[in-house]
């Protein structure tokens, strides 16, 4: 019962937040019209070109009054962030229209701030609860409210980056790691990897560095210290590793090939 004493408790956190945000943030809680409209040209030139054409890479545009012939797009299609990272956006718009997409958008991008700030408090109150005499409750409780009123979570709010989804499936990784789910965990890792690929290589790159060195300097404590404690076996840190990494070679793939077609 503890755990849903806490989850009450970032509801409640979460909302007044929210509240006081609207009634006092100058730029008030939701999508800033810009961001609106950058995610709306995204989704709506694959919308009326095609969900594949080239290859899934979509315009990246503050522009109000252009249209999306796609001709009239083949020099500034962004090969930075593919639309995976955009998929819940394609949805709201692809069967709700302009219309759901501004009012379902940015609820969408608070539920995943939530996911991301409760999983974050979780994930401290296991790693510190043996090593302090502070009530779980307090740990998780504080943790969430530190993670909810950071001026980057209010960035988020007003314009969200694809870190944020990234960071979210990132931290269900790690929590189910936590609790024995390697598999589900490594999907989780596969898809923060197709969110934001540069997070992912980083990431990957981060981990590949530590067994490196620890199979130079033998050193097995270090390994101990960075991977997660159900991750023993050499075998099991290199799949945790190419799953990170996955999302990454993907999108690299595509963005190959979507440079090379409007060359």
């Amino acid at each position: 019962m503890s755990f849903v004493y806490r989850l009450i408790t970032y509801v409640v956190s979460w909302l007044a937040y929210l509240c006081f945000m609207a009634s006092y943030a100058q730029l008030g809680n939701g999508w800033l019209p810009w961001h609106f409209q950058r995610i709306f040209n995204a989704a709506e030139y694959l919308k009326l070109n095609g969900y594949f054409s080239s290859y899934g890479f979509t315009v990246w545009s503050k522009c109000q009054t252009c249209g999306f012939n796609i001709e009239d797009w083949a020099d500034d299609i962004y090969l930075s962030a593919h639309s995976i990272a955009l998929s819940p956006y394609i949805f709201l718009n692809h069967f709700g229209g302009k219309e759901a997409l501004e009012f379902y958008g940015p609820a969408f991008d608070k539920l995943v701030i939530f996911i991301a700030a409760v999983t974050a408090s979780e994930l401290i109150i296991k790693c510190v609860k043996n090593y302090t005499k502070i009530p779980v409750y307090f740990v998780g409780v504080s943790s969430f409210v530190l993670f909810a009123a950071a001026p980057w979570t209010y960035k988020m709010l007003v314009a969200s980056w694809h870190e944020i989804y990234f960071l979210m499936f990132f931290l269900l990784g790690l929590f189910c790691f936590s609790n024995q789910r390697n598999t589900l965990a490594c999907v989780f890792f596969v898809i923060a990897g197709l969110f934001d690929y540069q997070w992912g290589a980083a990431l990957s790159l981060f981990y590949f560095l530590i067994v490196f060195a620890t199979s130079i300097t033998k050193e097995s404590s270090v390994l101990k210290i960075y991977f997660p404690p159900s991750i023993v076996e050499m075998r099991d840190k290199l799949f945790m590793i190419c799953s990170l990494l996955a999302g990454t070679l993907f999108t690299l793939v595509l963005r190959f090939f979507a440079a090379q077609d409007l060359k």
